[in-house]
Formats: C-alpha cells, structure tokens, sequence
C-alpha cells in the first residue's frame, strides 16, 4: 500500500497469483517484518 490508502493498489489488483511451476529458486533469508529477521533453512 501506498501513502495514499484509498488510491493505493499492490500487485495483486493487476497481476494476481502466480503458479508453483513461475517459482524458480527458494528463499534464503527472510528480512521483512524487521524484528523477524532470519536465515530460512
């Protein structure tokens, strides 16, 4: 979401979902919440 909430989209309104067989790779670190911050195993 943007600054302006009610004229703020994100990508789901324009590109939706994507399918399993789009993923290429796997996570290594996950960095956003910032207090949740770790390496994914």
């Amino acid at each position: 979401m943007g600054d302006d909430r009610f004229n703020s989209t994100d990508s789901r309104n324009g590109l939706g979902y994507i399918d399993v067989s789009d993923i290429v790779g796997k996570s290594q670190l996950l960095y956003y919440p910032l207090d949740r911050i770790k390496i994914v195993k």
